[in-house]
């Protein structure tokens, strides 16, 4: 996003934060919030349906909630304090850069649902030319 300072841009370009949720999770309305309060812009996929609860543990390697991904390093479970210190490695700031109209893309599922099908009609019937009579018409010239 080119509205982003550009320390901030380079910061996400080596190492972009995922936040896997679930819903009812205490722990993760607390890993959204410390993500949120420092300003660091991130993907949150979040698990509801059965397909995506499956999809949970290939993708995270566990059953923990909340599970956030920096770059190739996993952390799963919430602890504030090993969150805020990876964060610091990867090169985020302890405050926020964002810009004050910068609005956060809302939370995809882990699985992307499956388009619904349309059902399938019989195809019309097209209608059958009238013959021609080869008598008057010895070219079978059709108007």
């Amino acid at each position: 996003d080119a509205t982003l300072p550009f320390a901030l841009r380079q910061v996400m370009a080596k190492f972009p934060v995922t936040l896997y949720t679930a819903s009812a999770c205490d722990a993760c309305e607390m890993g959204r919030a410390l993500l949120q309060r420092r300003g660091i812009p991130f993907v949150e996929r979040t698990a509801t349906t059965n397909e995506d609860k499956e999809a949970w543990q290939r993708v995270v390697g566990g059953q923990e909630a909340p599970v956030m991904k920096i770059g190739a390093q996993v952390m799963r479970g919430f602890n504030a304090s090993a969150w805020e210190e990876t964060l610091d490695i990867a090169g985020y700031s302890r405050t926020s850069q964002l810009p004050p109209n910068y609005k956060a893309a809302a939370a995809q599922p882990l699985v992307e649902p499956k388009p619904i099908k349309a059902p399938v009609t019989a195809p019309e019937a097209t209608p059958t030319p009238a013959p021609v009579d080869q008598r008057s018409n010895p070219g079978g010239i059709r108007f």
